[in-house]
């Protein structure tokens, strides 16, 4: 089984080892960068985020060597994770896929990566806009975000560390 294989079917039909192919892929520093974003989308697609594949995800999102597209798929895949956590509740363990110290770790995570009190609720979430769209290759709306963000003195510099913003002086 190989990523292009899983890729072509849905989901649903993904034989049980899928999950093992898409986290050694994600592991795997030295694999394809196509491979790793193509076994990043595919995490999120799963609908079974594992504590395993989500720190997976979380060891991507935390660094700031890998690729911002990388990171950005990264923090996307833990969205359904998460939701599915949140709406369940951790009541019945069989019926989430992580554990709930990962539902806490994955959110003090990204909170502390993307939410500064410095910074302005509005703004992150223009910026959390931005970086999804420019994860899934949306130039055009991610363009539509700085130029808005812009219009209103914010001005976004994106860095191999992520993006950074200031206030400018209209």
């Amino acid at each position: 089984m190989d990523l292009k294989t899983l890729e072509a079917i849905p989901p649903w039909e993904w034989p049980q080892d899928a999950g093992r192919v898409i986290l050694d892929v994600l592991q795997d520093d030295q694999a394809e960068p196509s491979d790793r974003l193509l076994a990043a989308e595919l995490a999120g697609d799963s609908g079974d985020v594992t504590d395993e594949l989500a720190g997976a995800l979380l060891a991507i999102l935390k660094n700031s060597h890998e690729p911002e597209t990388l990171r950005g798929l990264a923090v996307i895949s833990l969205g359904p994770a998460l939701e599915y956590a949140y709406m369940d509740g951790f009541d019945d363990p069989d019926e989430v896929s992580i554990t709930e110290p990962m539902f806490h770790t994955i959110q003090e995570t990204l909170h502390r990566l993307y939410r500064d009190a410095r910074v302005p609720r509005e703004v992150m979430e223009k910026i959390s806009l931005r970086e999804k769209a420019r994860a899934e290759k949306n130039f055009e709306l991610s363009d539509q975000i700085r130029d808005e963000l812009l219009k209103k003195g914010i001005v976004l510099e994106d860095t191999k560390d992520g993006v950074r913003w200031k206030v400018v002086k209209n």
